[in-house]
């Protein structure tokens, strides 16, 4: 084997190997999508968790949304307070499951996932 072919299958390896780390380092930065109400609630957690680390063990959704609220994110924070609403009521037996798509809340989902 001659040394150009050794060269150009470590040039190989070493854009393959590249490759691989872009598309993981893509995949733990990108939030997966929520199928349902709770899935969007649950992925709002994480996200709030991911970007401030800080936050205490057992933290609620209204203390996470209010770091990101001081984080200056600009998000239609009236909009993300209503499905908020709409979602505790659901979990507490007043009302039916706020719908899919929330819009604002999984924008705030996704900045939340790209903080850090």
């Amino acid at each position: 084997m001659g040394s150009d072919t050794v060269v150009a299958i470590i040039l190989n390896v070493a854009v393959y190997v590249s490759l691989g780390a872009g598309l993981l380092q893509l995949r733990r930065q990108r939030p997966p999508s929520a199928s349902d109400t709770q899935s969007a609630f649950r992925l709002l957690a994480s996200g709030l968790r991911r970007a401030f680390p800080d936050l205490p063990t057992g933290f609620t959704l209204r203390e996470g949304l209010s770091r990101a609220r001081l984080a200056g994110l600009n998000l239609r924070w009236e909009e993300i307070d209503q499905t908020l609403a709409d979602y505790e009521a659901y979990r507490y037996g007043e009302g039916s499951a706020p719908v899919l798509p929330q819009s604002e809340l999984m924008k705030l989902v996704r900045m939340l996932w790209r903080r850090r």
